[in-house]
C-alpha cells in the first residue's frame, strides 16, 4: 500500500506517494484521478515496480508547492529535485491526462534523462 512521503522544496513541501519495489517508475498523476488513488491503482497492477506518484504543485498535500510566478519549466525543475532528494535516477515517466506538457518538460529536468515517457489518456487533456 503506497504511503505519503514530503519531500521540502524552496516554495512549501510537495506530497510524493510511494510503494512497491523494483525499478522506478515516477508518475504525474493528472487532474482527474486522486495521487493517492492512482498510487493505490498503479502499485496493485504493477509489482516488480516502486511507483512513485507526485502530488502535483499546487494539489492536496502539495498545495503549496508552488509560487503564482511558475511556469511548467520550474515545476518540473522542483519535481526532478524532490526525485533526486529521495534517491530516484534512473527511471520511467508516466503521465496522465492533462500532466503530458509537465511530464516533458521534466524528461529534460532530471538528473538522469528517463528510460521513457509514457503518455496515457492524453485524448482526455
Amino acid at each position: 500500500m503506497p504511503k505519503p512521503h514530503y519531500v521540502t522544496t524552496e516554495a512549501g513541501q510537495l506530497c510524493l506517494w510511494r510503494g512497491g519495489s523494483g525499478p522506478d517508475l515516477l508518475v504525474l498523476p493528472g487532474l482527474i484521478t486522486a495521487a493517492s488513488v492512482c498510487a493505490e491503482t498503479l502499485a496493485a497492477r504493477l509489482p516488480g515496480w516502486t511507483v512513485t506518484v507526485i502530488e502535483l504543485p499546487g494539489i492536496g498535500g502539495s498545495a503549496h508547492a508552488w509560487t503564482p510566478e511558475d511556469d511548467i519549466g520550474a515545476l518540473a525543475a522542483r519535481i526532478a529535485t524532490a526525485a533526486r532528494s529521495i534517491g530516484i535516477g534512473a527511471c520511467a515517466v508516466l503521465a496522465l491526462d492533462l500532466a503530458a506538457p509537465l511530464a516533458v518538460a521534466l524528461g529534460k529536468a532530471l538528473a538522469t534523462p528517463p528510460e521513457a515517457i509514457l503518455l496515457a489518456n492524453a485524448d482526455a487533456a
